[in-house]
């Protein structure tokens, strides 16, 4: 599938690094020293190399004799899903993927999937969320030991050879910027991903309106627009978030409305007289901002 890579400028608010450990404005950690979390050292040559425990989930390195005979999908094909999945969306500090054998102990699978025992796939993590706390100091952040325990990690799980069975799963912790602890959680994957569509009426208007291809189990995650307010010409894409098994899922198709300028009021000469509408790439979205996926 083709992958529109999309390009955000992010920030990283505070960054120390105190023995090998970089620390966000909101106390995440996103490389760790403790033995059996992830870290960027946790996978080489597209495989898991060391042993990675995280909350309920195990990740173990495939046997040496495995290692050529992975799946059916590369690691540049499994990465482009790792980071369209919508459970990844934002601005993390690390990311990890490598393919092992995932177990995930005293949880219960959704409904149709299997359980994940030893189960050979591909694993990208990510953590260390950059979020900016307007409310909280570095100095009001007290240094634990058990600073780690708030860390959420978030792990896609794609089954090298039955991608309908891929899960996220999510250990218990803290959001970044302090509340309640939630999870762990373990859910379906959903994926963003740019799709056809079909202009309804004229483009001579300042909204455009459009048909997409979708179905009964995908919601629209946004409409994009890139444009020349003086030659005309836009390029639209209208994404939406899909489950990456479809199956049972009934084919639909659905309307929105695209402004292709800017609101508020503007003189007629401020809006080109002909309009060219086209489309933009379809295939998978990269919402994971992130400096690099570790593992290649």
């Amino acid at each position: 599938m083709p992958v529109n890579e999309k390009i955000w400028p992010f920030r990283l608010y505070l960054l120390l690094l105190v023995g090998g450990v970089m620390v966000s404005a909101c106390g995440n950690t996103a490389t760790s020293s403790k033995a059996g979390l992830p870290g960027s050292g946790s996978v080489s040559n597209t495989l898991y190399t060391q042993k990675v425990t995280v909350g309920n989930l195990s990740i173990s390195p495939s046997p040496q004799g495995n290692a050529k005979a992975k799946s059916n999908i590369s690691w540049s094909e499994a990465e482009s899903i790792f980071k369209a999945a919508s459970a990844v969306q934002g601005s993390h500090q690390v990311a990890i993927m490598g393919y092992g054998l995932a177990t995930i102990s005293s949880m219960t699978p959704p409904q149709g999937l299997p359980v994940i025992t030893g189960t050979p796939a591909w694993i990208g993590i990510t953590w260390g969320g950059t979020s900016s706390c307007p409310d909280q100091s570095v100095s009001s952040q007290k240094a634990s030991p058990n600073t780690q325990l708030g860390q959420i990690y978030t792990a896609v799980i794609i089954y090298g050879n039955s991608m309908s069975d891929s899960v996220v799963y999510k250990n218990r912790g803290s959001l970044p910027c302090g509340g309640k602890a939630v999870g762990p959680t373990l859910e379906p994957l959903s994926v963003v991903e740019s799709v056809n569509w079909q202009e309804l009426g004229s483009s001579t208007s300042r909204k455009l309106s459009i048909r997409y291809n979708s179905s009964s189990c995908e919601k629209l995650f946004s409409s994009a627009v890139n444009g020349n307010m003086k030659t005309g010409n836009f390029q639209v894409l209208i994404e939406v978030v899909k489950p990456l098994d479809v199956s049972g899922c009934i084919a639909d198709q659905k309307t929105t409305e695209v402004s292709l300028f800017p609101a508020g009021q503007r003189g007629i000469g401020d809006f080109p007289t002909h309009i060219q509408v086209s489309h933009g790439p379809v295939g998978l979205i990269s919402v994971l901002q992130v400096a690099k996926v570790y593992g290649s």
